[in-house]
């Protein structure tokens, strides 16, 4: 009896150890589902916000074509009043302002399209670093499983 006793007893310990593990490995995975979500989430923010640098971009690579077209057509309205039999000062005027607000507006462009391109970068090397650490920590869950886990992974 006693014998019998102390086997129930035992098997009692080892099925509260194992709930206890079980229990343990439930919540790591939850705590890894938790961190998972939320570095996806991180990802989704980092490559909503590359999406608008690229929109961004674009808006800027219109206008400075926008402005090569101004400086284009001051040039061409410069030449005309200069070459024109009254030498036409007036008009040589206007494409003046024209030229001037062309190069600002082309050099206004340029500038916001090279800190765009910076920002991108910076954006860029975030995923970067995003990709390594979930690498890096596919890497370490995987060989922190016991051994019978891993072959199970695999």
């Amino acid at each position: 009896m006693k014998r019998a006793h102390a086997e129930y007893a035992l098997f009692l310990e080892n099925e509260r150890k194992r709930q206890v593990l079980e229990e343990e490995e439930r919540k790591k995975k939850q705590e890894a589902d938790e961190t998972q979500r939320i570095k996806q989430k991180a990802k989704n923010a980092l490559l909503e916000q590359l999406k608008e640098q690229d929109r961004l971009e674009e808006s800027q690579l219109q206008e400075q074509d926008t402005a090569r077209e101004l400086i284009s057509e001051a040039s061409r309205k410069l030449t005309e009043a200069l070459q024109g039999t009254g030498k036409d000062i007036q008009s040589a005027k206007v494409a003046q302002v024209m030229l001037t607000a062309g190069n600002d507006k082309l050099n206004a462009a340029a500038k916001q399209l090279a800190d765009i391109k910076q920002q991108k970068e910076k954006i860029q090397e975030k995923l970067r670093k995003h990709e390594i650490t979930k690498n890096t920590n596919n890497e370490v869950s995987n060989t922190s499983a016991p051994a019978a886990k891993r072959r199970k992974l695999h």
